[in-house]
């Protein structure tokens, strides 16, 4: 539909049954961080430090010795309890399932908590002589989490490890944990004390959501080849996200008012999403050859927020100018698919869509997106009947279709919003003499001419079964050209923002896709299935437009926020997403040399001409292995997956190159990464940030889940009941030469990421 073109998961709800049945499953499980970034101890510190070039020669080291990394991670403990019960009401004989279930799960990082309670229910009764078949689902859930800022990762790599966590002084400033002072005043830029982070910084946030549907089916009596299908569904969400700092907390300066002033913050969210969709569908067979099917329908969407946000200090004074956002946007669409099969053996679908979405103007609102595909079961045909035994599958299929994108976080990029001023941008004026301070509004960036991204897809696909089905094959060879790309992009100067959304251009992927399934041995007691997954895919940019600028723009901005200066570009000819970096110099042994970088036009001076094109942040490759063993009453499965050929800037490594900052008599003294030394005395800091040095290599090959289990055999307690025990671990391990926490990075830049845990989880599943 309007929001296919990246692709759609489809869930499917669990219905009903005929007898009553009651299910439960709980598991446990104990989650651990897999890695700490190697710093420099509090000893290496004191030796080391004092001979970099710029620490003031009279700094002063403290005496502790801590390991920042160890006092902000723990180890999580973790439970989820479901209950489900299915069955029919009497004496209309109505399936039913209700359903109930609770999650707590400690975060790895402490004081972080998400606790979860949902409930479900589904009816599905069949009236009217099974002539109007009716799906009701309902779902809700409550939400509470206890969130913790996540640059506690990033400022526990870089904090002064000689520093204490706690000071005797609990009410001056700082309220008994160490921050950096000026004599006695504390310093406005500073690197926050992580463990105070999480004691003094209380977030939580609440949700209530509720999610629900009604689908009738009507199959019109007389007439059986004819149904209507009408499906009303809703989704609403309520936050509320409060946040308490105490005053003097050491964030407190370094942050809101800068001065100790606390913070009492509320923020309030509402959600509505409303859908409609009703169609016809038509099926017949002429003569056991003829398979015909057609459908018509149409497709209504509305989408609101709303959102309120205060902040104050903690005697109730208002620190900032309450915020208030409301916003909703619409997607319209009429839909028809056609489909016709001759003999089991040739196939042909068809359709047409007319989209229309309210966050474009009306010149361009609406979108047309046909598709056509054609298959032929080629082990259907006479002169393949004698390889039934071996041959039990052989399908060619063709491909050919568009879809659209419209995704963008603004309800209403194309029209202009005003927006009140910042407290900075306030005015004073006094034609009266009883002056006032005013608070101006000046119009967000806006485009009124954005338009449907749309995506064209060319697909020649093969299907393969062999000896019924033991061994599988499908593979795809697919071409996609996507036009008018929507993307948040630096603006031209004659706009009020920086960035803002356009279409900026055209991109190709061109991709081979190739899945096995097989099971290599069936026995009466073991048997192993296996599947395996291999996806290559190459894009490149094939136009921009916008501004003047005609063969690049920006994608990522440098993350330390060096004059505004890009890190990875679109550039035509390239992969989307290229970076730009100085190609780093190095020596013989492969470290990397201070100050040195490739003089790409030997004109003798590193500037923005030696910039070089040096990778993407998207795999190249992907892949993916699935495993399942059984042996009498035992399973187990192993998932493993792989991404070959991804970038990712290292800006946790890049961030802990310089050991001290200083602001006029202020300093602050970082640790340092073990494999950052050889940069702590740069003198091109402009250009360090920049180096390919801090691109690195992230492919990886990941082990996703382990997962052991056996199932009772036989007990006497009836053919219903069912007990299984299980054993699982999450993330046992990755392999990879990436030197930050986490290779699988999707945005290309990792800053001061969630490190994924490793979960080992024990669980149980009763049914009766």
């Amino acid at each position: 539909g309007s929001r296919a073109s990246n692709g759609v998961i489809v869930i499917t709800t669990k219905k009903g049954s005929d007898k009553v049945k009651v299910a439960y499953s709980g598991t446990f499980a104990l989650s651990q961080r897999t890695k700490t970034l190697d710093v420099l101890t509090a000893d290496e510190f004191r030796q080391i430090v004092p001979g970099i070039t710029g620490v003031p020669s009279d700094a002063v080291y403290g005496t502790a010795d801590t390991n920042w990394q160890d006092e902000i991670f723990r180890t999580a403990f973790g439970t989820e309890q479901n209950l489900s019960v299915t069955g029919k009401i009497d004496p209309i004989l109505t399936p039913f399932r209700v359903s109930v279930s609770y999650a707590n799960q400690d975060g790895i990082i402490r004081n972080n908590n998400y606790q979860r309670v949902n409930a479900a229910l589904s009816l599905t009764p069949s009236l009217l002589d099974n002539h109007l078949n009716i799906s009701l689902n309902g779902k809700v859930s409550w939400e509470r989490e206890r969130k913790v800022d996540e640059s506690v990762v990033g400022n526990a790599i870089s904090y002064d490890p000689t520093r204490p966590v706690r000071t005797d002084d609990t009410t001056g400033p700082g309220l008994g944990y160490y921050i950096w002072k000026n004599g006695n005043s504390p310093m406005a830029i500073q690197t926050d004390n992580p463990v105070a982070m999480l004691e003094l910084d209380d977030r939580v946030n609440k949700v209530f959501r509720s999610i629900g549907n009604a689908q009738f089916d009507y199959k019109v009596h007389r007439l059986e080849d004819l149904s209507f299908n009408l499906n009303l569904g809703y989704d609403v969400l309520n936050s509320n996200y409060d946040r308490y700092v105490p005053e003097f907390a050491g964030m407190m300066y370094t942050g809101n008012q800068k001065d100790g002033t606390g913070l009492d913050e509320t923020g309030r969210q509402q959600k509505r999403n409303y859908l409609l969709d009703f169609y016809a569908n038509y099926k017949h067979t002429w003569a056991d050859r003829h398979d015909f099917s057609a459908m018509a329908g149409y497709g209504w969407q509305h989408f609101w927020k709303k959102y309120n946000r205060t902040q104050n200090d903690p005697e109730g004074n208002e620190l900032n100018t309450p915020k208030h956002y409301e916003s909703e946007y619409y997607l319209v669409s009429f839909y028809g698919r056609v489909n016709y099969g001759f003999d089991s053996r040739f196939l042909l679908t068809a359709t047409l869509r007319s989209d229309a979405s309210s966050r474009f103007s009306k010149k361009n609102r609406w979108g047309l997106f046909p598709s056509v595909a054609l298959a032929w079961k080629i082990n259907n045909m006479p002169f393949m009947q004698n390889t039934a035994d071996v041959l039990n599958d052989f399908k060619l299929r063709l491909g050919w279709g568009k879809t659209g994108q419209q995704a963008m976080d603004l309800y209403f990029p194309y029209i202009p919003i005003y927006t009140n001023s910042y407290q900075q941008g306030y005015q004073y004026l006094d034609p009266t003499g009883s002056g006032q301070w005013i608070n101006p509004l000046y119009p967000q960036a806006y485009n009124p001419d954005l338009k449907w991204e749309t995506t064209t897809t060319w697909n020649v696909g093969l299907d393969l079964g062999f000896l019924n089905n033991r061994i599988t094959i499908a593979a795809d060879w697919y071409k996609r050209i996507t036009t008018d790309l929507l993307a948040f992009v630096p603006t031209g100067a004659s706009n009020t923002a920086n960035m803002m959304w356009r279409n900026i251009g055209s991109m190709d992927n061109m991709g081979v896709e190739v899945t096995i399934g097989a099971k290599p041995v069936v026995t009466d007691n073991f048997t192993w299935s296996t599947s395996f997954n291999v996806a290559w895919n190459k894009n490149k940019i094939t136009e921009l437009q916008g501004d003047g600028e005609t063969s690049r723009t920006q994608a990522i901005g440098l993350p330390s926020g060096k004059g505004g200066a890009g890190l990875a570009w679109h550039i035509v000819g390239q992969p989307a997403y290229t970076f730009m970096v100085y190609e780093q110099v190095y020596a013989e042994n492969g470290d990397p040399i201070e100050d040195q970088y490739v003089d790409q036009n030997a004109d003798g001076v590193i500037n923005e001409d030696d910039l070089i094109m040096y990778h993407s942040r998207d795999p190249k490759v992907t892949m993916a292995w699935n495993n399942t063993f059984t042996w009498k009453n035992w399973d187990l499965g192993i998932s493993l997956r792989a991404n070959l050929g991804n970038y990712v800037y290292n800006q946790l490594k890049q961030a802990n190159t310089r050991v001290y900052d200083t602001t006029g008599a202020q300093y602050m003294l970082s640790n340092l990464m073990a494999d950052t030394f050889l940069f702590y005395n740069s003198s091109s800091a402009e250009r360090l940030p920049l180096s390919s040095y801090f691109v690195e290599n992230a492919s990886f090959l990941r082990c996703d889940n382990i997962t052991l289990g056996y199932t009772i055999p036989d007990c006497h307690c009836g053919a219903d009941f069912g007990l299984r025990i299980f054993a699982a671990v999450q993330n046992p391990f990755v392999i990879t030469k990436f030197t930050g926490l986490d290779p699988e990075e999707f945005s290309g830049v990792q800053g001061s990421p969630y490190p994924r845990p490793i979960t080992t989880t024990l669980g149980i599943v009763l049914t009766f």
